[in-house]
């Protein structure tokens, strides 16, 4: 199944730390499958999966192998979505205003979606999948035309479960903001509005609330999930994780830098000692070369004198060559010298 986006249709991706709005005109995502899928344990310790769904033009791009391409390449996810705490992670405690915003016409919460820890874990993913590097700019969320939300709870007023219906109106913001029409009226003994405020102000039955959720996207994508309210995204997680995420970084660059420095003072050490090994021999050879010299010398101006001696027991008075040749083993130092006269 191919979907056509029209000219309006508008998508939000996460870039340089904040999020900004862009507009996608006749892209054509593959629904049939996921073409990435993972789960894995985000920075809350909770358990998540993962899907993202590729561009149409994706399959052209990487079967071209033009590595200068690949900037074009873009995968599309809702991510996975949590209730925003709006509160410092400093605090330790929070209450029902933390989640919900109160008005006269009901309250709301926010939702986010897509957020830079998801893209980060794509990116991994693609570069094992299709051994490419990619910018996390390039996974941009799935951005929904429908998002509808429903919880419950038991009343002991009214002995029976209430349940409340919210929906998202505008998806041009992010988090996205869910709306629950409850509106608060002057006698609200048993209004739901009056009700689910009693009920959340246990903290026990605020941290288990539970929200039955549906996205879509133009009837081509539709997805079924539940909000927890102790499955929760602070507001300031975003600028947290880049900085861990950094922080991380730093560190293995750090360590790598470290090591690096260590097995380069020890190549350092292994080339002093060859170096200061290399010159014992030098100066060994040198030694020795010089002492063969002299010996040499000192044979040669023996075998002079032989020669001369030679000649002069000559009776004939004329020069006779010394044309024997001799063989002799010389050690001298550890070395043996072969002569041969002529």
């Amino acid at each position: 199944m191919i979907l056509f986006f029209s000219s309006f249709l508008l998508l939000f991706y996460f870039v340089n730390g904040r999020e900004q709005l862009v507009s996608y005109q006749e892209n054509k995502i593959l629904f049939d499958l996921p073409d990435l899928a993972i789960d894995f344990v985000d920075q809350n310790f909770q358990e998540i999966h993962l899907e993202a769904f590729k561009a149409y033009s994706n399959d052209i791009i990487l079967s071209e192998k033009d590595s200068s391409k690949y900037g074009q390449l873009v995968w599309y996810s809702v991510g996975y979505p949590k209730i925003e705490i709006r509160k410092s992670t400093n605090e330790q405690n929070f209450n029902n205003t933390s989640i919900f915003t109160f008005n006269q016409k009901g309250f709301s919460m926010r939702v986010q979606m897509l957020n830079i820890e998801h893209k980060l874990e794509f990116v991994k993913l693609i570069k094992r999948k299709y051994q490419i590097d990619v910018d996390p700019s390039q996974i941009v969320n799935l951005a929904p035309t429908q998002f509808e939300c429903k919880t419950s709870f038991y009343s002991s007023e009214k002995s029976k479960e209430i349940s409340i219906n919210g929906l998202v109106k505008n998806f041009q913001e992010y988090p996205l903001k869910v709306d629950f029409y409850a509106p608060k009226a002057k006698k609200c003994q048993c209004q739901e509005r009056c009700l689910f405020e009693k009920h959340i102000k246990s903290e026990e039955n605020l941290l288990n609330l539970e929200f039955d959720c549906e996205i879509s996207s133009n009837d081509y994508f539709k997805k079924q999930f539940t909000l927890y309210t102790n499955h929760i995204s602070f507001s300031q997680s975003t600028n947290s994780l880049i900085e861990e995420l950094v922080n991380k970084k730093f560190q293995i660059i750090e360590e790598k830098l470290d090591q690096n420095s260590k097995e380069l003072e020890n190549l350092k050490l292994n080339l002093n000692e060859f170096e200061e090994k290399l010159i014992q021999i030098e100066n060994l050879t040198s030694k020795n070369i010089e002492n063969l010299n002299n010996f040499i010398q000192e044979t040669n101006n023996a075998l002079e004198v032989i020669q001369q001696n030679v000649n002069n027991s000559c009776n004939c008075g004329a020069n006779t060559n010394f044309h024997t040749t001799t063989s002799n083993t010389i050690t001298d130092k550890n070395y043996e010298v072969g002569l041969f006269i002529f």
